[in-house]
């Protein structure tokens, strides 16, 4: 542990490490904060979880007493006012690194990240992987309550500025200069499952598309991702990453949405915002409209080889044309070829409707990235003898 004189350093980025959680913990101006919190369903007090076990000198944070109990929604940001008593009766001083972990691992600590965040105080960091990431690298931990705090005089310094509301999202989710990304389960996302809190329908938002949030976490430490994964695994559900895009962030109730929006900031994307009420707001309002199935419009290309030419057109598509196509937002679904043609090379390609697929197609087409691999890979004649395209249309099971 650090001693009292020690400074903090901030991290580098949105996360710290257990073993560098450990050189300061406990130092002057580090403020350690578990905001575990757990879902209805899983009857578990995350309070009395905290007293059994947690890092030395922590505070527990209630999410429902940094929530607005005024909105008749799960965990809306509060007023401004009560934010800043809670914290400050949490002892957080204006200057302090505030290190915020859940016993998850990661799942409701980034919420708290992006609050801060949102308010101007830019040193706060999650740890990365939790309590589970703190206890396997050989941290203590302590039990009963957090002894009482010295009042604080954390104050915001801007009104949340990362925040969306319903207008916003419904916007962002109908052009091709934003994504609306859902957090939720697939199954959740094309309304195959019910929602867990009664009276929301089923679906999402027209427009969005779907990340689950555990996507973006090891299986096994229920940590981060590294950022070269976390890319991969974004542009394979269609994120428009390094492309000006802006990003509303949502989720069931805007928890695990913070989830998401920590891993894009992480990336370095700057212009994330929270889908405040998520789909707790949304799919509870019949008047706004619904979408069932996986949202995206599909087209299937066949494409048949010069001879002699079939892994070099393959193997060209797959390295260098689909992740260009990505990028303008025509995203690879799948492909093979046929057993009964094997000089054939078929695939799948899905967008979200708000994409022009001529335009995009066209600048795809046009890249000078692409003209230099044809350019070369055709030096020596033409790897294509033949093509076809078909329209498949939307997946969409309804719309209401």
């Amino acid at each position: 542990m650090a001693n009292e004189r020690e400074a903090a350093p901030m991290p580098t980025g949105p996360l710290i490490a257990a073993s560098d959680l450990a050189r300061i913990a406990g130092g002057a101006g580090v403020a350690i904060l578990d905001c575990t919190s757990h879902l209805p369903a899983e009857r578990r007090d995350a309070r009395r979880e905290f007293e059994a076990a947690h890092i030395p000198g922590a505070r527990f944070v209630d999410l429902a007493e940094i929530s607005d109990p005024a909105s008749g929604l799960p965990t809306m940001l509060p007023p401004v006012a009560q934010f800043e008593a809670v914290m400050r009766g949490l002892g957080i001083q204006a200057g302090d690194l505030v290190v915020v972990y859940d016993t998850h691992g990661i799942r409701t600590a980034p919420r708290l990240w992006w609050m801060f965040r949102g308010y101007g105080h830019e040193r706060v960091a999650v740890l990365d992987g939790g309590l589970p990431a703190w206890r396997a690298a050989d941290g203590a931990v302590e039990q009963g309550p957090a002894a009482p705090a010295r009042e604080g005089d954390w104050s915001a310094m801007r009104e949340h500025d990362a925040v969306a509301d319903t207008a916003a999202t419904r916007v962002a989710a109908a052009h091709a200069s934003s994504q609306v990304v859902d957090a939720r389960s697939a199954e959740r996302f094309q309304g195959l499952a019910p929602e867990p809190r009664p009276g929301l329908r089923a679906g999402h938002i027209p427009g969005s598309v779907n990340l689950p949030y555990e996507q973006l976490l090891d299986p096994v430490s229920h940590a981060y991702l590294p950022d070269d994964r976390l890319a991969e695994v974004m542009r394979a559900h269609g994120l428009g990453l390094g492309r000006d895009i802006r990003f509303v962030c949502s989720c069931g109730s805007g928890v695990s949405a913070c989830v998401l929006a920590l891993a894009l900031h992480k990336l370095g994307e700057r212009d994330v915002r929270v889908y405040d009420g998520s789909w707790t707001q949304w799919g509870s309002d019949a008047a706004l409209p619904v979408e069932t199935g996986d949202g995206h419009v599909y087209a299937l290309k066949t494409y048949v080889a010069a001879p002699g030419k079939f892994a070099a057109m393959r193997d060209r598509f797959l390295s260098s044309a689909a992740p260009l196509l990505a990028e303008q937002g025509l995203m690879l679904e799948r492909s093979w070829t046929p057993p009964e043609a094997p000089d054939t090379f078929v695939y799948l390609l899905k967008w979200r409707s708000c994409v022009d697929f001529d335009q995009a197609w066209d600048a795809f087409a046009r890249d000078p990235r692409w003209l230099e691999v044809k350019r070369r890979s055709e030096a020596q004649g033409p790897l294509i003898a033949r093509q076809e395209s078909m329209m498949l249309g939307t997946s969409t099971g309804e719309m209401r």
